[in-house]
C-alpha cells in the first residue's frame, strides 16, 4: 500500500529531469545557474526521501537499514563540509 504518492512522484520528476539535463544540448538550453539549482535541489530532495523511508524502519529492522541511514547522513555531512571549504577557502582567497 501506497502511503503518499505525491512524494514519490516528485522524487521520480527529479529524477527524469536531472536525466534529461544531463545531456548537452538540454542543459545549454537550461542554462549553467539553472542546472546547479536542480541538480542540487533535486539530489538534496532525493537525499531526503531516502533518509525518511529508511530511517522510518529503524524500529521494523535496525540491522538491515541502519547502515544506509547512517551512509545517508554521512554522505550529507560530508557534502556540506565540502561545500562549506570551498566557500570558505574562496572567501580567504577574495579577502
Amino acid at each position: 500500500m501506497v502511503k503518499d504518492t505525491h512524494h514519490a512522484n516528485l522524487g521520480y520528476l527529479f529524477i527524469i529531469l536531472m536525466t534529461i539535463t544531463s545531456f548537452k544540448t538540454p542543459a545549454v538550453i537550461l542554462g549553467r545557474r539553472n542546472w546547479q539549482i536542480l541538480h542540487t535541489v533535486g539530489m538534496y530532495y532525493l537525499w531526503l526521501s531516502f533518509l525518511v523511508g529508511f530511517s522510518s524502519r529503524l524500529t521494523e529492522s535496525w540491522w538491515i537499514y541502519t547502515p544506509f541511514t547512517f551512509g545517508l547522513l554521512l554522505a550529507v555531512i560530508l557534502r556540506l563540509v565540502s561545500t562549506n571549504k570551498q566557500i570558505l577557502t574562496k572567501w580567504i582567497h577574495h579577502a
